[in-house]
């Protein structure tokens, strides 16, 4: 399978016989550019392309070379992008893949050679727990938690800590500085001057389509569990007559569509014409679906990164776990977590949360802080003054 996608990714890439531009700072995995955007204006830097699929060019020379056969005993892309590394002098490699293989090896490889090496935290991490059991049900080879090796850490909050420490997980230092996605869209909100209508949704569900886990698990049924928290929304939403809006997770293309098949077999054909009607198209430039929480008066959701997005933002949710993981529970307990509710119990619940006042609704909340959030300094702030720093003395 290693040796097809070499040939494959051959045949499209282009060669450049030279060394590839030098440059103090790299972005590791050229998805993660988006995400800095507000990290680095007014910097230079060298994108090195991750995946398989976007690769597009590759770069040969004496020194590639060398480099290459320095680590040959590694696999034949972590050696090539070391050898990228090592030959354009980088002294900061930056990704938003926090939970990415390739990038924990080379950091471990590379950790004594005053390469500074940052992830940034881009999603809840409850694969932290997952891997564990995974590995101590037999079900995968390796736990991939032991690969796990970040030297400067930007993260939510205590929760990765806390989660990291227990697992044994290798992090060297932790910067709880919350979500960059989010401080990204609070920027994007303040210089745009976007007015937000509080509660002009009454309730938004996150799309949390998954079709794998049936597979990842040797067992059936656990994808469809996800199907039934959107069943019990539209249920709950047709009966008390309220404004209700789907959040999509995909933009449109390929994706989406395997998103919404999804959604179309485990529905009924009212249930799925309903989630249609009130679907809204994501356009991740415009941070429809940060704006989309923002103007909700509650939004349910079993696991997405934005149900902690909300409360960050001082809005209510509703965590529904139907599925017999414990992993899968959210962190923060109390009012704003249910564990396989019946229909009456989850009926009486949003009713009471949607009538309650804010203050009132957090104090039903336990005190868990999942994304720590700063009015005068966002996530993309820290970053830059710690770029700043390194940089400065390279």
């Amino acid at each position: 399978m290693k040796l097809i996608k070499l040939l494959n990714l051959i045949r499209k890439v282009k060669f450049f016989f030279s060394d590839p531009k030098k440059n103090n700072l790299l972005i590791f995995d050229n998805t993660s550019i988006k995400d800095f955007e507000n990290v680095l204006k007014n910097k230079k830097y060298f994108v090195l392309k991750t995946r398989y699929e976007q690769m597009t060019e590759i770069f040969i020379s004496l020194k590639i070379i060398f480099y290459m056969i320095k680590y040959i005993n590694r696999n034949i892309f972590i050696s090539y992008f070391i050898a990228v590394i090592k030959t354009t002098n980088t002294k900061v490699v930056l990704t938003t893949v926090d939970n990415c293989y390739r990038f924990h090896k080379i950091a471990k490889i590379l950790i004594n050679d005053n390469i500074n090496f940052i992830a940034v935290q881009n999603a809840a991490r409850y694969d932290f727990k997952k891997n564990d059991l995974l590995f101590s049900r037999n079900l995968t080879k390796f736990n991939p938690n032991d690969q796990f090796l970040v030297p400067n850490y930007y993260c939510f909050g205590d929760e990765e800590e806390k989660d990291c420490r227990r697992l044994n997980i290798n992090v060297t230092k932790f910067y709880k500085h919350g979500s960059l996605r989010l401080s990204n869209y609070l920027e994007y909100f303040k210089k745009n001057k976007i007015s937000i209508e509080k509660n002009y949704y009454d309730i938004s569900i996150l799309s949390e389509a998954n079709t794998a886990l049936d597979a990842l698990w040797s067992q059936e049924g656990i994808n469809e569990k996800f199907s039934i928290l959107p069943k019990l929304i539209i249920k709950y939403c047709i009966k008390h007559k309220l404004k209700f809006l789907f959040i999509t997770k995909r933009e449109v293309g390929g994706y989406q569509t395997q998103e919404m098949n999804f959604y179309k077999k485990y529905l009924s054909i009212n249930e799925y014409d309903y989630l249609l009607k009130n679907a809204m198209q994501v356009d991740k430039k415009n941070f429809t679906s940060y704006q989309a929480i923002h103007r909700s008066n509650l939004v349910v959701g079993s696991i997405s990164t934005m149900l902690r997005d909300k409360l960050a933002l001082q809005g209510k949710i509703l965590a529904c776990n139907f599925t017999d993981f414990e992993f899968y529970d959210f962190p923060q307990k109390g009012i704003c977590f249910m564990k396989k509710p019946s229909y009456e119990e989850f009926e009486e619940r949003v009713s009471n949360i949607l009538k309650m006042k804010i203050d009132e609704y957090f104090a039903r909340c336990d005190n868990t802080r999942l994304i720590n959030i700063n009015s005068s300094m966002l996530t993309f702030d820290y970053i830059n003054d710690h770029l700043d720093k390194l940089l400065k003395t390279t």
